[in-house]
């Protein structure tokens, strides 16, 4: 994703601008009718197209469409380096 249009003017000291690419990196999902009764689960990318599912003590490798859902509550993304 690029986030170059949603980010300031840059703020390192040497003011070279650092990359504004982002790879989403885990999803929360929550299972259940309402967010006070349910459950969360959490996706976690591997490099490659492979992801970990974390299901309270079991885990588990899936692929990329089980963790992008509809599901989804919490996307984390990690900037690219370089």
């Amino acid at each position: 994703m690029d986030m170059a249009p949603y980010i300031g003017p840059p703020t390192s000291r040497a003011g070279a601008r650092q990359p504004d690419m982002y790879d989403l990196t885990g999803v929360v999902h929550h299972i259940g009718q309402t967010t006070n009764k349910g459950h969360y689960v959490a996706f976690v990318r591997l490099p490659g197209q492979w992801w970990r599912r974390y299901d309270d003590a079991k885990v588990t490798e899936v692929v990329a469409s089980q963790a992008l859902t509809k599901n989804a509550l919490i996307l984390s993304y990690t900037r690219r380096s370089g």
